[in-house]
């Protein structure tokens, strides 16, 4: 079977499918409302450059407009594989780095333990070892925690800094705490 190196464009069936008619249409419309000013409608001129990304979005979405809504949704298809086929890759796959910032941090031990409201890191500056790099990490629990689970909260917070530790620093101490009475 002979296949063909380029595609058919005779079988679009919308004005906004066929790139070619759309740009001839608009140099026409360029060379129409410039008169004597713009006299240059090769494809090197930046402005046929312009009109051709114009011209190349208009067909892609006259592309993508036609199809039918089940299947731009999805609907019925329960097995796909949306990571397999580039589409929806999770998170943790595209940005591969860990944690860098204080915020970067707080925002990752809020998000990975629920019994923790909120979080400070703060940078010890004064040590007797005049070591640089250690923090100190203050959490505020949730109101309805006992006190007999934060040994389990300290060690959650623990390992989740170990995991995600930056070059050249350490964890000194996790301080809950106490509630305002």
């Amino acid at each position: 079977m002979d296949y063909s190196n380029t595609l058919n464009t005779e079988n679009y069936s919308s004005e906004s499918q066929r790139f070619d008619e759309l740009l001839q249409e608009g140099i026409s419309y360029i060379q129409n409302l410039s008169g004597e000013k713009w006299t240059d409608y090769n494809y090197h001129d930046p402005g046929i450059t312009i009109l051709e990304q114009l011209c190349f979005a208009i067909t892609d979405l006259g592309y993508k407009s036609n199809f039918s809504i089940e299947d731009l949704l999805m609907l019925g298809v329960d097995d796909f594989d949306f990571e397999n086929k580039n589409l929806f890759i999770p998170p943790n796959k595209i940005f591969s780095s860990n944690p860098s910032t204080f915020n970067d941090f707080r925002r990752l031990i809020i998000d990975s333990i629920d019994e923790i409201n909120n979080v400070w890191l703060e940078t010890i500056k004064d040590n007797k070892a005049s070591i640089k790099g250690l923090f100190n990490v203050k959490l505020q629990l949730k109101d309805n925690i006992s006190e007999e689970v934060y040994n389990d909260i300290i060690n959650k917070t623990n390992l989740i800094l170990s995991e995600n530790r930056k070059l050249s620093s350490d964890l000194n101490k996790i301080i809950i705490l106490n509630k305002d009475t």
